[in-house]
């Protein structure tokens, strides 16, 4: 992660920590596959797991991320060089995939694996918007949650 001032407001107008774009394209290409092998095998330890690496990257040290160092050693043996991106939003979004493999381990290990696979899928959405189409949905939703709170602070 470098530390660079963002130059809009689209970039997040909090942080100044930067993340390159591909290795957070490979990231989500990764938590796809996870989840979707936790579709197929119905193992509640992949999305526990992936909980933990979620919880590295958006309150822990990313470093220590496992799906972190994998796109980013994917993302070297190619010689890729994007962009790079406000890690702000990305982190947000982080935290919500921690909240929904949350939310799938206990909704599974309660005997609710319908749901529990509902959630799966649309995590699996999610990643795959971001890995294909660059849309980082927990990103969107960052943006209206920081419009929200500076319109709040603007009020009081």
């Amino acid at each position: 992660m470098k530390r660079n001032p963002p130059t809009s407001f689209e970039s997040c107008p909090v942080g100044l920590t930067q993340v390159n774009e591909i290795t957070v394209r490979i990231g989500a290409t990764v938590v796809a596959l996870i989840m979707a092998t936790y579709l197929l095998f119905g193992s509640p330890l992949l999305p526990a797991l992936l909980a933990i690496d979620f919880w590295m990257r958006s309150f822990g040290n990313a470093r220590l991320s496992v799906v972190r160092w994998l796109a980013d050693t994917i993302r070297k043996s190619f010689q890729a060089n994007g962009k790079l991106v406000n890690a702000e939003p990305k982190r947000f979004a982080a935290g919500i995939g921690l909240q929904m493999c949350l939310l799938i381990t206990i909704l599974h290990l309660v005997g609710l694996s319908t749901p529990a696979k509902l959630f799966a899928a649309i995590l699996i959405c999610f990643a795959l918007l971001e890995a294909i189409a660059n849309v980082c949905v927990g990103c969107k939703v960052y943006f209206v949650w920081i419009s929200i709170v500076s319109r709040l602070k603007r009020t009081n």
